[in-house]
């Protein structure tokens, strides 16, 4: 970023610098005032706007009585009573929750909480500058209170947030970010993004869910680490639209028990990016309709508890012709001149000690698809994110097939690799060496399966070299025939 910038918050998509708006923080009826400067929140993409949200100072606090209630949002504005004392904060959290905006976007109060929760209303408007890029709730994980507060890096035992909203986002959609430093000035917090609210929303969010932006062009200011708040924001600048959202619920806990959170459906069209997928920490959940003209396929994506999964909702995709039209599928890593933060991704074949790998999916009683992981491998020279997969090597594992498809290539040895027998098959691929384990059983699942066997046998037969990096694991159904009941109920990945 332009020096001249630093103090400024600047819109990533148009590279425009806009006037810092000024932070709110914490409800003065829970002790806390009005916080002293804005800092850049979650941020937005060329694809769905907004320029990022800035989270206010934070409240004083003041002594008076505790709440107990494990509901954060009903806490009055202030979570940890007495600022000089730690003995008081729920889980070592402590700070005010506050409401941020753009300076205009927003018509709700100042202090937006209540006995009740912590509301946000307003309306978002068309701005190709993103000036205007919308309104959000935040809460300080740990901020010192008092007359100057400071925000430092929350280090306790909470993990994740169980979170209720009620109402509508007026058609944007929302994001869930933990910012990853006090000043947020021209950065951009790494987020969990919500299709458009329209009857509120239930989830759980941990720090491992969220992600940076790695499409924007250029390429945000965006980091892992920290977390400092928790923001939700609904996001302003593409669609003009009424918004009224509550926050009712907000629990803190360790993480234990930590399940799949509903993201929204994707109905994307071939070459629509943005609509075609969601990201959820190290994991990309694509809807991935490959030909115009095939039919339409909806996906609804969830994520959590370190896991991704999604379920086909509707699909009237069909062809005649020996290749799939779609992959609905679960990335982990790469995928075409996009990838996922936090996977460790590429790292060298020789270098991989193990790829513990853990699915479970249904499939349909018709249609024509299989159920198989799509796994990356290219050569050092290929680079940390090509934009294609020339000169490398793609291996898939189909577990099911229904219908009568065939791998591409010709069929070979049968060889047994984690108690399973497969039939490899080799062949080409457009610029790419595509090699197949089909298993000859049907195997509904998989638990902490080491994938690192399979790309040892790649390596063995000469497709792909010690020295090549593995970009990326994925497991979907590559489908030639829609039918209902395609889901992944769960899929699990680590590259050790």
């Amino acid at each position: 970023m332009d020096a001249q910038c630093a103090p400024l918050i600047c819109d990533e998509p148009k590279g425009v610098c806009q006037p810092a708006p000024t932070g709110l923080g914490g409800s003065p009826a829970a002790g806390g005032t009005p916080g002293a400067g804005g800092t850049p929140g979650a941020g937005g993409s060329p694809a769905s706007g907004g320029s990022g949200g800035s989270a206010g100072s934070g409240g004083t606090g003041i002594p008076g009585e505790c709440s107990v209630d494990p509901n954060l949002s009903t806490h009055g504005g202030w979570v940890g009573c007495d600022p000089a004392l730690d003995t008081d904060n729920p889980m070592g959290l402590q700070g005010s929750l506050y409401m941020y905006h753009d300076g205009s976007t927003c018509t709700s109060a100042v202090e937006p909480c209540t006995a009740a929760g912590c509301c946000i209303k307003g309306a978002t408007a068309i701005d190709p500058t993103f000036a205007k890029w919308g309104c959000g709730l935040g809460f300080e994980l740990n901020s010192t209170g008092g007359l100057s507060p400071v925000k430092n890096a929350y280090a306790g035992a909470v993990k994740c947030f169980d979170i209720s909203l009620t109402g509508s986002s007026g058609g944007n959609p929302v994001r869930l970010s933990y910012t990853q430093a006090a000043a947020m000035a021209g950065k951009v917090a790494p987020f969990l993004e919500l299709k458009p609210l329209t009857a509120g929303w239930k989830g759980t969010v941990c720090f491992d869910d969220v992600t940076c932006p790695t499409e924007w062009v250029p390429a945000p200011d965006c980091m892992l680490g920290g977390p400092f708040d928790l923001q939700i924001q609904v996001v302003g600048g593409n669609s003009a639209g009424a918004f009224d959202l509550c926050m009712t619920e907000l629990v803190p806990h360790d993480g234990t028990g930590a399940g799949l959170t509903t993201l929204g459906q994707l109905c994307g069209l071939v070459g629509e990016n943005q609509a075609e997928h969601l990201t959820a920490g190290p994991y990309r959940i694509q809807n991935n309709v490959f030909m115009a003209g095939s039919g339409n396929q909806c996906i609804t994506a969830k994520a959590g508890g370190g896991a991704a999964a999604f379920t086909v909702d509707s699909g009237t995709l069909s062809t005649g012709g020996n290749s799939p039209v779609s992959y609905p599928s679960v990335v982990y890593g790469w995928h075409f001149g996009q990838v996922t933060t936090g996977t460790g991704l590429p790292k060298a074949l020789s270098a991989i000690t193990g790829a513990p790998s853990s699915v479970s999916y249904t499939v349909p009683a018709g249609g024509k698809y299989n159920a198989a992981y799509d796994i990356w491998a290219m050569p050092s020279t290929a680079g940390a994110n090509p934009a294609t997969p020339a000169g490398g090597v793609e291996i898939m594992i189909w577990l099911a097939a229904g219908g009568g498809p065939t791998p591409i290539g010709s069929p070979g040895e049968i060889v047994n690799i984690g108690g399973h027998s497969y039939q490899i098959w080799q062949g080409t691929n457009s610029t790419w060496q595509v090699v197949t384990f089909w298993a000859q059983e049907f195997v509904p699942s998989l638990t902490d399966h080491d994938l690192k066997p399979f790309l040892t046998k790649v390596v063995g037969l000469g497709k792909a070299q010690n020295d090549w990096n593995l970009h990326s694991i994925q497991f979907g159904f590559e489908v030639w025939n829609s039918a209902l009941g395609f889901s992944v109920t769960s899929f699990k990945q680590a590259v050790n």
